[in-house]
């Protein structure tokens, strides 16, 4: 029995919560303890997560969202409580909060541990272990709950070591960014994981191929899918959002879905190809991925060259290489995007950024386009140059072959994403920290309707979150992201390792670095480039993407034509 022995005089603060008014308390404990006198029992929750509406004499009321048991019985694992609200007590300077109204109908004989956060505060509720459960509760039992901790005796040194963050293991796929970048994704968790007892992070790579979009996807259909995937954003990531697969970003255990405080902390156009309907789904975790060539300087020295601006030069260059058995360019197609970045970058050389926008749009005959023909004509062009080396069609870049051919020499340069840097980095130092790597803009096309300064690629990689998940992992996964991507000392790393970061205030990092050489010119090209287009499989979406992808590969094979492949891909145009 909670006798009004058990109280003491209590004052109230409003914490910081915006609420209608404050709350108005009697001098005396007499009230309070009329509240308490039959109140002994309460039930407790794993994560509560709400909005405060109003103020009402002393409890503050909150629309409630979710909640769920910290120790749910086989019967209820977890309550609905769309209906209730959530009715809290704030002392001062306990700060005991809790929930009532509608909890579990069915009495049980267990007890839980919980907590309440609101900005960031986690609060302790209580220990007590109740012989019954309440079935539904008014005000009053949410100041039951203050009764049952006060009785209990414990002070405010002994509620504050009773609070803590809900616990989980998360499973985190992310996608080969090479050596060093995945092992600084993997140290980054083992720290969480220490400073955050109770949480497990557990980094899995994935490879960076066509595979994993057809694993993610089967994953995202299950009841247990990674709570983290990687994700390249745009058509894709809309898909799963659309299917109801995956949630947007909050701060831990509050409520601003889509809205996180951490979205300041990003260049805004890092985020367009995340954000649906005004709601963010995706957290950037690499650097900025602007599509360039990367070449061997001693190769090209050797052979009197330099970088060729001008797409007839390239030519010219491919057929001299050849002639000294030197492999022109290095390509890895057997995943087929790779050959894709060609189709990108000469259709904007040619046609300018609307010919593609008109695809997007969805335009009838968009791919019969003069410029897409013309694009893939001097694809085949440079097949039957033998600018490639033999077999890259059944070669893949993320094996490091094809990089492997550069630095040694065998091949003189090859197209890829500034990722790039990263994956020699690792692999060839002294390649890259001698200088002798060297990165060249895409090359002209005399005549062509585009920028030369238009840049392919993707603004960055993300990670996103998916729905089918606890809310104790989707607490740690918004935790774990915030903690690990959102601060200066990762996009210090991100340097560190090739990358070029989309966090705010990073351009100075950049020029103290002694890859400079190599990441200025890509910040100065991201920044000055009048269109920067995304990589056109992950604009489409799947049911475009994967025809455009199968069907370009055969035109690198030389089995397809370019009006073939127009043909073909006019058939998934439904516009007019």
């Amino acid at each position: 029995m909670v006798t009004r022995r058990s109280l003491r005089p209590l004052r109230f603060r409003r914490l910081g919560l915006e609420a209608s008014r404050p709350p108005e308390l009697a001098s005396s404990t007499s009230a309070l303890s009329e509240s308490f006198a039959s109140r002994r029992a309460v039930a407790v929750w794993d994560s509560v997560v709400g909005s405060v509406i109003s103020l009402d004499g002393i409890d503050l009321k909150f629309q409630l969202h979710t909640a769920t048991l910290a120790r749910p019985s086989s019967e209820h694992k977890e309550a609905n409580l769309a209906r209730g609200a959530l009715l809290t007590a704030a002392l001062q300077p306990d700060r005991i909060v809790t929930a009532s109204d509608h909890f579990i109908k069915d009495p049980k004989s267990f007890g839980y541990t919980g907590y309440y956060e609101r900005r960031g505060k986690q609060v302790a509720i209580t220990e007590r272990k109740p012989k019954h459960l309440l079935g539904k509760g008014a005000g009053s039992l949410a100041l039951g709950v203050a009764a049952g901790a006060l009785a209990l005796g414990l002070t405010p040194a002994a509620m504050a070591a009773k609070t803590a963050a809900p616990t989980a293991t998360i499973n985190v796929w992310l996608v080969d960014n090479g050596k060093n970048v995945n092992a600084l994704w993997a140290q980054l968790a083992a720290k969480f994981d220490a400073t955050h007892p109770g949480d497990h992070v557990n980094i899995e790579i994935q490879p960076s191929s066509n595979s994993y979009k057809g694993k993610i996807l089967a994953a995202l259909g299950t009841n247990s899918p990674p709570a983290l995937f990687f994700s390249w954003g745009g058509g894709p990531l809309e898909g799963y959002i659309k299917a109801g697969k995956v949630q947007p970003f909050a701060d831990p255990g509050v409520n601003d879905a889509g809205n996180p405080s951490w979205k300041k902390d990003f260049l805004p156009s890092s985020l367009d190809a995340v954000t649906f309907n005004g709601k963010l789904y995706g957290i950037p975790i690499t650097g900025t991925q602007p599509v360039f060539f990367f070449y061997n300087r001693t190769v090209l020295d050797r052979y009197h060259l330099s970088f060729p601006k001008t797409w007839p030069q390239l030519m010219n260059d491919v057929k001299l290489l050849n002639s000294h058995n030197v492999t022109p360019i290095a390509l890895g197609n057997l995943d087929e995007w790779e050959g894709l970045m060609y189709l990108e970058y000469l259709t904007d050389r040619i046609g300018g950024p609307g010919v593609f926008l008109a695809i997007q749009n969805n335009q009838k005959g968009a791919w019969s386009n003069p410029a897409i023909i013309q694009a893939l004509t001097d694809i085949q062009d440079l097949v039957k140059a033998n600018a490639f080396e033999k077999g890259f069609d059944s070669i893949t870049y993320t094996n490091g072959f094809t990089d492997a051919l550069v630095y040694r020499g065998v091949a003189a340069m090859q197209l890829m994403g500034d990722w790039d840097l990263g994956g020699l980095l690792a692999d060839a130092p002294n390649f890259v920290n001698s200088g002798e790597l060297g990165i060249a803009p895409f090359p002209i096309v005399p005549g062509g309707k585009g920028n030369p300064a238009d840049l392919e690629g993707n603004t960055t990689s993300y990670a996103a979150m998916a729905s089918h998940i606890t809310p104790a992992q989707t607490y740690v996964a918004e935790a774990f992201v915030k903690w690990a991507f959102t601060t200066h000392t990762y996009a210090a790393d991100e340097v560190k390792d090739g990358l070029v970061p989309v966090i705010t205030g990073s351009a100075g990092l950049l020029r103290s670095t002694p890859l400079a050489r190599y990441l200025v010119p890509v910040y100065e090209a991201v920044q000055n480039a009048p269109s920067f287009q995304y990589s056109w499989d992950q604009a489409l979406g799947p049911t475009k993407a994967t025809p455009m992808l199968d069907n370009l590969a055969k035109v690198f094979e030389l089995t397809e034509t370019p009006q073939q492949f127009a043909r073909i891909m006019n058939s998934y145009q439904t516009g007019s």
